[in-house]
């Protein structure tokens, strides 16, 4: 009976994990959430910044824009000039125009775990999104990104289908060991595991062999003397997640 409650305690945890797989709410870094480097209008950067304030309220997460005018800047360097600090939770969309447009995604704290690579792409990528930055309309890019990142931040994003798969399959592992509950308890009720009668419940008949060994083969081989192998090197979560 011990193997059997813990085989339900550790499908009731599998469950609780199935069901809590969104950042839970906190307070979000404080804003400005916008930062002007002249690609905006000042309309235009007083209506980002109320939708992204309105957002980071929401979630707990704070959501940025950040114009970086003509000269791409490091996640280092955004960071700074939004008063970020490594353990405030955040998703920052920047954009610059060199020869052409171009913008990035950063997440900050546990907004990168939160949103999954496939995700990043899905945001990068929305035509919407895609569309209007690399057409110059930044306005309009910027707020077709913002409800998709808020998404995938509360884990709204992720496709329905897969949900419904991850959810089958946990109830799949329910049912299995609620069917495994009569056949333990019929196998106690029988007898002792020792006593267990093959002949009778398995339909198993075994015969005592005798293995017999006529010859005996060695085989050696030599192992040459030091070492090697390769060397890898770390990397670390969290930062530049990607960009077009």
């Amino acid at each position: 009976m011990k193997r059997l409650a813990t085989l339900l305690f550790a499908v009731a945890v599998t469950v609780c994990l199935l069901s809590v797989m969104v950042l839970p709410a906190s307070a979000a870094p404080a804003g400005p959430y916008v930062y002007g480097g002249g690609l905006l209008s000042a309309e235009q950067s007083a209506a980002l910044e109320t939708a992204f304030a309105a957002a980071s309220e929401r979630t707990g997460v704070g959501f940025y824009f950040f114009d970086g005018g003509t000269t791409e800047r490091t996640r280092s360097y955004i960071g700074s000039a939004l008063s970020l600090s490594p353990t405030d939770d955040a998703v920052v969309l920047s954009v610059y125009r060199t020869d052409e447009w171009h913008y990035n995604l950063d997440t900050w704290g546990k907004a990168d775990s939160a949103v999954t690579d496939k995700e990043v792409d899905r945001l990068l990528d929305a035509r919407d999104v895609y569309d209007n930055l690399k057409a110059g309309r930044i306005y309009e890019g910027a707020l077709a990104f913002l409800p998709l990142a808020e998404r995938a931040v509360t884990g709204t994003l992720r496709p329905a289908a897969k949900k419904m798969v991850v959810w089958s399959l946990a109830w799949a592992i329910v049912a299995a060991a609620a069917g495994m509950i009569p056949v333990v308890l019929r196998y106690k009720m029988k007898m002792r595991a020792t006593n267990y009668p093959l002949d009778k419940y398995a339909r198993l008949q075994l015969d005592r062999a005798d293995d017999q060994f006529l010859r005996t083969t060695v085989t050696s081989t030599v192992v040459a003397s030091g070492s090697s192998g390769k060397s890898g090197g770390g990397g670390g979560g969290g930062g530049h997640r990607g960009g077009r």
